[in-house]
């Protein structure tokens, strides 16, 4: 009896603390590596189609989404267009393609499965000059549960100055991930910065995401990304501040979600046990 008792009690501190962990939420999140800095490559562009290619370096097999956001100079639609007729990595139409102006992003869960450089491609706008320059960021994500549903953001007046209002994206579970792509022309040399700071120095109501920034120009245009994992679902501020003047300015962004455990099975094994024990204990009396 004391045994049965004993049990009892060892099952039912088990079980509220697995409550405890499933009540804080406290699971894994979406893990990611952010390849290097902004790459800056010539683009094998048909001035007839406009048709590209990039090469990419997949660096994580164990990668499941990756994220890559793309910005074209001197072709005001050539982001739009290439959208529009769809972008393929290792020949894989992405799942979905964002885009303004010059500026993409996509991303893909149908991967090569082992490191190593794939193909990037698409046709942007036809007029594109022969060898213009693309800017690309890349996120290779894992833990990445797309059944819940992947929040996005397009913002068509992103920062070009200091002055300048920034966007936001309203994401719908809490802790996801948020990928923000920025891109721009004709912006002074690496001076793009993100445009939110702490909590405490944003308007009250909204929520600050920070980012991490990296940037790089190229010859006519700037580029820069950055990641961050928010709190509680709601609107988070984005945004990146550049100096000089621009007449195509966007950003884009995804928010990508974790796994979340079901805790329906464990919650009726512990209960079953509860209940064995229960009886066990009454029929001993």
């Amino acid at each position: 009896m004391e045994v049965h008792a004993q049990l009892l009690k060892r099952l039912l501190t088990a079980c509220a603390a697995f409550c405890a962990v499933a009540s804080t939420g406290a699971f894994a999140q979406v893990s990611v590596i952010v390849q290097g800095v902004m790459t800056v490559a010539p683009v094998d562009a048909d001035t007839t189609t406009g048709a590209f290619s990039l090469n990419y370096s997949l660096q994580d097999p164990s990668t499941t989404v990756l994220v890559i956001g793309t910005y074209m100079d001197n072709n005001g639609t050539s982001g739009e267009t290439a959208a529009a007729n769809g972008i393929r990595y290792n020949g894989v139409l992405a799942n979905k393609t964002i885009s303004s102006a010059r500026t993409t992003l996509s991303y893909w869960s149908v991967l090569p499965g082992s490191t190593g450089t794939y193909q990037l491609t698409g046709t942007a706008a036809a007029g594109v000059t022969a060898g213009e320059t693309v800017g690309y960021y890349a996120w290779e994500l894992s833990n990445v549960d797309l059944s819940l549903g992947v929040d996005e953001a397009i913002i068509s007046a992103a920062g070009s100055t200091t002055s300048s209002v920034v966007g936001s994206i309203t994401t719908t579970s809490a802790n996801r991930l948020v990928t923000d792509f920025y891109g721009a022309n004709k912006q002074d040399n690496n001076n793009v910065v993100p445009a939110v700071g702490p909590p405490a120095s944003i308007t009250t109501g909204a929520t600050a995401l920070l980012l991490p920034a990296t940037s790089l120009n190229t010859t006519t245009g700037v580029v820069a990304g950055g990641a961050g994992v928010t709190g509680a679902a709601g609107p988070y501020t984005l945004g990146w501040n550049g100096t000089g003047t621009s007449n195509s300015t966007r950003e884009l962004a995804f928010a990508f979600a974790s796994p979340v455990p079901e805790p329906s099975s464990w919650m009726l094994l512990l209960g079953g046990a509860l209940i064995l024990v229960a009886r066990r204990r009454s029929m001993s009396v």
